[in-house]
């Protein structure tokens, strides 16, 4: 009986006031350290998924200037005033001939954007962007046979492989049928084409018009009528694009909150007007110009060219007055590219990393993290030509 009612007497009485006291300092002290472990945690983990998008979005920018690089110059030339490069001039169509070169233009240490945050100019070195004109044949795989020429109108068979490749409707029965509407966005209006003879010759005019007339024929108009003694006839004929990359303003769409984002553009240009996007046909106008990158801190060429003193190919950087003179001297290209992550970090200190930050002036005490791309390319369809 004495032990029943010690028992029940225990019971009764419950925890002290210090057991509770105890208790409940030891479950805040473990709900802090979660609490704690699980904001790092989230804090990290949104760090890690700024960082990896900054490094994909790199990646990606690198892969689509790698392509184009490498395909400047082709069905073009590296430069269209060497001998035989023309059969006629091509003053008036464009600024200058060089623009018909592969590297159509370069302007090292380009005006930098107006909204770049001024904190982030604290090393000039370090954010450089720079501006580049690439003339070539984008559009299409290959060049189109058996021309015939009546001053400016260019007629020519689609029954070719080549032509079928591009441009046939393969749902049709007919092989030979012609998509009229990918046939005209190749050949849009104030594009280039380079007419080139069985002798060798070229010729470069821009289009005005083109269609395909019917399953057997296609024709395209050019604004500037092509002089018989070209010989053009029995020929070949192929588009060239003219392609813009510079680092811009992002349009308010883009920038969202971020009033200090810049732009990678690549935009397809009139090469009568290459400061004028080209106006493509309604079903392609989502390619004249795009966003290669965002957040752009560094966008540095670096041109490798051939010592045309020795028959050794020397791989030597040039100046941007060589590039624009003697464009057909080149043989590679080095690309720089950086990119910062879409935001600061309060927690990541701006004098750990020295110069390779970006700082944001309307809310400091952090800082973004840099990722940075380096690639060094061959310009085959330059590099291939001896002039």
């Amino acid at each position: 009986m004495l032990g029943t009612r010690r028992t029940q007497r225990a019971r009764a009485t419950g925890f002290t006031l210090l057991e509770i006291m105890v208790a409940l300092a030891a479950g805040g002290i473990a709900l802090t350290s979660l609490y704690a472990i699980g904001a790092a945690s989230s804090r990290h983990f949104r760090e890690q998924q700024r960082i990896s998008a900054a490094q994909t979005s790199l990646r990606a920018a690198v892969d689509v200037l790698k392509h184009d690089f490498q395909r400047a110059g082709f069905l073009g030339t590296p430069l269209a005033t060497a001998a035989g490069e023309a059969c006629a001039s091509t003053v008036g169509l464009v600024e200058s001939p060089n623009q018909l070169a592969a590297v159509a233009g370069y302007i090292r240490n380009d005006t930098k954007p107006a909204n770049v945050d001024p904190k982030a100019e604290n090393d000039a070195t370090f954010f450089s962007v720079d501006r580049v004109w690439l003339t070539g044949n984008y559009a299409t795989s290959g060049e189109y046979a058996e021309i015939t020429v009546d001053g400016e109108l260019v007629t020519f068979p689609t029954n070719w492989q080549s032509f079928r490749r591009d441009f046939s409707r393969w749902n049709d029965t007919a092989a030979s049928s012609c998509d009229n509407e990918a046939f005209q966005a190749a050949f849009a209006p104030n594009r280039l084409v380079r007419l080139h003879s069985l002798n060798g010759g070229f010729f470069y005019a821009a289009i005005a018009t083109a269609s395909c007339v019917d399953d057997s024929r296609a024709q395209v108009r050019l604004k500037t009528a092509v002089p018989a003694s070209c010989g053009m006839t029995n020929g070949w004929i192929a588009p060239l694009n003219t392609i813009s990359y510079a680092v811009e303003a992002a349009t308010a769409a883009e920038r969202g909150n971020d009033p200090h984002m810049t732009i990678l553009r690549r935009t397809e240009v009139r090469p009568d007007a290459r400061s004028t996007a080209l106006t493509l046909p309604a079903s392609e106008v989502s390619v004249d110009t795009r966003a290669i990158a965002e957040n752009v801190v560094r966008f540095r060429l670096d041109f490798l060219a051939r010592n045309t003193a020795s028959v050794v190919t020397n791989f030597l950087p040039i100046s941007a007055a060589n590039v624009i003179a003697n464009p057909e001297r080149l043989r590679g290209v080095i690309i720089d590219i950086a990119v910062r992550t879409a935001q600061q970090e309060s927690n990541f200190l701006s004098k750990v990393l020295g110069a390779a930050y970006i700082v944001d002036s309307e809310a400091p005490g952090g800082a973004a993290r840099v990722r940075r791309a380096h690639a060094e390319l061959l310009l085959p369809n330059i590099a291939s030509r001896r002039l």
